[in-house]
């Protein structure tokens, strides 16, 4: 299982440096966006998003072929691209994406989990590469989001498993539930945004604490012991990328194992 570190834009040079090499970019963020194919490592794995979620956020509307004319100069630098989708509505993400097909034959599609489900069968007579978005908002629900998951995977043999990119999604237990061949999240930016170091492999997080008796933290790594203190927020931020590739190893090995 590929985790793939969103958010590259902010910490470049961090995530090169701990050997990251599977990167998500948007396209609504036009410093993420390479002008030249050195701006990452060879071998790096890239997914350019479509940022139809910054669109729908800030409330702006994107016809698929002005998109189109800004990401087919990308095509040189990403891996994958995802293609536009609109949220909150499926027929509409699957007419953009069947226009963009004849432009990208390999855009990869995405279904919103809750979605009917004839839309994801039409995307695979299509493709077996599928990006599920959807899930962000029940990431913490795991109940809730397992009870949306069930009926799609419950459709696929081991053989017949399409290739799944979950969007927004670096928890634990839905991806030890469920065999994604991929997914991102912007989790491990939590070094800075909010001062801690995370252990998403125990699902625990440290944070300074006022109590200086407790300020000593374990398991940054799991056999060092530190002061909080001692992270500047460079430091944290690295920790924290090597944290999450310890988790996308654990969770490549389990899938190897489970599918084997």
């Amino acid at each position: 299982m590929n985790l793939y570190f969103a958010g590259a834009e902010h910490y470049h040079k961090e995530l090169v440096a701990e050997g990251v090499q599977t990167i998500l970019i948007t396209l609504a963020q036009k410093r993420a966006i390479p002008k030249t194919p050195e701006r990452y490592p060879i071998g790096t794995r890239l997914i350019i998003d479509s940022g139809a979620f910054t669109f729908f956020r800030n409330n702006t509307t994107m016809p698929p072929e002005s998109w189109l004319q800004m990401v087919l100069p990308l095509v040189q630098f990403g891996e994958e691209i995802i293609a536009l989708d609109v949220i909150g509505n499926a027929a509409k993400t699957f007419e953009n994406y069947t226009l963009i097909r004849q432009e990208l034959p390999n855009a990869i599609p995405t279904f919103h989990v809750g979605s009917e489900i004839k839309y994801l069968k039409r995307y695979l007579e299509q493709t077996d590469r599928i990006a599920l978005g959807g899930m962000v908002p029940f990431a913490t629900r795991l109940d809730t989001l397992r009870t949306m998951l069930l009926p799609i995977f419950a459709l696929f043999s081991r053989e017949s498993l399409p290739r799944f990119h979950a969007f927004g999604v670096f928890n634990k237990p839905i991806l030890e539930m469920f065999p994604f061949a991929s997914a991102d999240a912007s989790s491990w930016m939590s070094g800075s945004r909010y001062n801690r170091i995370e252990n998403p492999l125990v699902g625990k997080s440290y944070v300074r604490s006022r109590d200086l008796t407790k300020e000593r933290i374990r398991s940054v790594p799991l056999h060092d012991a530190c002061l909080l203190t001692e992270y500047n927020g460079n430091t944290r931020i690295r920790r924290n990328i090597a944290q999450y590739l310890d988790l996308e190893h654990y969770l490549t090995q389990l899938w190897q194992k489970k599918l084997a």
